[in-house]
């Protein structure tokens, strides 16, 4: 694939580079975020502190993990169960499309969480259903068009912005949105 390497070299090697980022990122960060306020908050933190971090942190970090792995897995299979490149290409082109579909709803999330958080918070889930449910509408009203936009011009889009060697793709784009 580059530099003459099969799949499996290329798995070793983006792991092997997110491994050696993480190392090489921990005394950057250490050296320019731990302040003298938060030296002495951690010499203050007990033990018990700790162990509610560590509940609470190592989860995130393994969604997170999870999450990575996910992103790229795809790619690999593709790659593995056609053993063609050109068709990762034309896979992941559609795929980065079909990702528009997820910018409306994302939006609206992140803008609602903290109000929802604060209905929950102060029990009013009147308000909060009412809400939940407008803003779940207004997901389905931003994203339909969209849809209906790539399902219908998959051919023209795709070619249009990749390329004639894309012209392949709709079928991907249909199905992954």
């Amino acid at each position: 694939i580059i530099f003459g390497a099969d799949m499996i070299q290329m798995v070793y090697l983006w792991v092997g580079s997110i491994v050696v980022a993480a190392v090489l990122s921990v005394p950057v960060v250490a050296r320019r975020s731990l302040s003298l306020k938060f030296t002495a908050m951690v010499r203050e933190a007990t033990v018990t502190d700790g162990r509610r971090l560590a509940v609470y942190s190592i989860p995130l970090m393994a969604s997170g993990g999870i999450w990575q792995l996910m992103q790229y897995t795809d790619n690999y299979l593709v790659a593995a169960l056609l053993s063609q490149e050109s068709a990762v290409g034309v896979y992941d082109a559609a795929f980065t499309f079909g990702k528009l579909l997820i910018v409306a709803t994302s939006t609206i999330q992140f803008l609602l969480l903290p109000v929802l958080s604060r209905l929950y918070s102060d029990q009013e889930m009147g308000q909060f259903q009412g809400l939940y449910q407008q803003s779940t509408r207004w997901g389905i009203l931003a994203t339909l068009p969209i849809f209906l936009i790539i399902v219908t011009n998959s051919d023209i889009l795709l070619s249009t912005l990749y390329g004639s060697e894309y012209a392949s793709g709709p079928g991907v784009l249909s199905i992954i949105v």
